[in-house]
């Protein structure tokens, strides 16, 4: 089935540039969900701000069957469950970005479902949902990761399938063009990279850069490496631009994607190693090697980070799931943060969730609007309650710009 209006979208990334440094402001919840059957539970991804000013994103869980929804917040504060997924041919438990293009329509990925029940690329325009493509397994991959728009097609991984030294295949890069025809770009055999689980993001050249959670040369995290950053190059060459190594001098279980600042500097986060093996955030400079620009050292700090924004003003900014304020609702670890950063490695922590009145456990990358208010989701989080778990069914938060705090 054709992807509808592909081959002119307009992608607003999750490396949402800014143009002012953060200070730590007033957060406010600003939808709780509500879990099944009416509304979604467990957000993994953030949200993105479409063409009409709302936010959208998805739910892993709760909707119609349980299977997750789509969402829209709208500026006046309103949630509308854009589709409920209800299993097979139309996917299961989407927990990716999604893609926003022209007219409103959006891309998103399922991890499973579909016809082969190993996940699928969907469309949501005006409300209505469109499967686009299903992932067959074996040589054309499974369980497909975030999406990126570039060059006139949709480019994205799938962390199994493919082929390999890992079981059930060590994953691949593909393409997806107008009309929803799949090309395979690279498959991973392990030494490489294996389990690419946080798609791909794109230079102004066309050149591709990712991540994976395992492979490369490095065998300290036994059996399939500590993880790598990649580069695909327009003409299809693919290298490695850091096999990494764990321990304390270095990263490793690389689950979230990259980003580019104005420079070329490659810079990500790791979940695992460091100083106190909490995570780490790393540069890949344009030119030179790999190098550890800040540890995360657990509460008050934060641990295990999310996916990083590049802005213009030379600071990195995200959240971690665990970390913060000890004093956490029902979780050990603490129930995260909200954290910018410099590239000298100065860490400051902008909010911690307590789990109580507001969320826990934010996941996904942070998006930052025109007047510098960040807005994120929490798979978490017990305020106004929730039938579905004692946790909570997660939040969408806002934290005010100090100009909107300054009125």
């Amino acid at each position: 089935m054709p992807l509808k209006y592909l081959w002119s979208l307009g992608l607003l990334s999750a490396a949402v540039c800014v143009h002012s440094t953060m200070h730590a402001q007033t957060l406010t919840t600003v939808y709780n969900f509500q879990g099944p059957p009416t509304d979604g539970s467990w957000p993994c991804a953030g949200v993105t701000k479409s063409i009409t000013g709302s936010l959208f994103g998805t739910t892993q869980f709760g909707g119609q069957s349980g299977y997750g929804i789509a969402f829209e917040f709208d500026s006046g504060g309103s949630e509308t469950v854009a589709h409920s997924f209800v299993g097979g041919t139309d996917g299961e438990n989407p927990c990716a970005p999604l893609v926003p293009g022209p007219n409103g329509s959006l891309f998103g990925t399922t991890i499973f479902g579909g016809y082969a029940e190993n996940g699928t690329v969907f469309e949501i325009e005006n409300s209505q949902f469109t499967g686009a493509f299903d992932f067959r397994g074996g040589a054309n991959g499974a369980f497909p990761s975030g999406l990126d728009y570039a060059n006139g097609a949709l480019y994205g991984t799938a962390p199994q399938g493919g082929g390999g030294m890992c079981p059930g295949g060590c994953g691949i890069i593909f393409r997806l063009d107008r009309f929803g025809h799949e090309t395979v770009l690279h498959t991973f055999q392990g030494p490489d990279g294996a389990y690419p689980s946080a798609g791909v993001i794109h230079d102004k050249f066309g050149n591709l850069y990712g991540t994976t959670e395992g492979g490369g040369d490095n065998h300290f995290c036994a059996p399939y490496g500590c993880g790598t950053v990649f580069k695909l190059d327009r003409s299809g060459q693919f290298s490695v631009l850091h096999s990494f190594t764990g321990g304390e001098n270095d990263g490793w279980f690389v689950v979230r994607g990259v980003v580019l600042d104005s420079a070329g500097n490659l810079f990500g986060t790791t979940s695992g190693g460091g100083r106190w093996n909490l995570g780490t955030i790393y540069e890949i400079p344009k030119t030179g090697k790999e190098k550890i620009v800040y540890s995360f050292a657990g509460p008050p700090d934060g641990a295990t980070p999310n996916q990083l924004v590049s802005g213009l003003d030379g600071k990195l900014y995200g959240t971690t799931y665990t970390g913060g304020d000890l004093n956490c609702y029902g979780l050990s670890g603490g129930c995260g943060t909200i954290f910018e950063a410099d590239k000298l490695g100065n860490e400051k922590v902008l909010y911690r969730f307590n789990g109580t009145t507001d969320g826990a456990q934010p996941t996904g990358a942070v998006l930052i609007d025109e007047q510098l208010n960040m807005y994120g989701t929490t798979q978490s989080g017990v305020k106004d309650g929730c039938p579905f778990s004692h946790g909570g069914c997660g939040t969408i938060w806002k934290l005010s710009s100090p100009a909107s705090d300054s009125h």
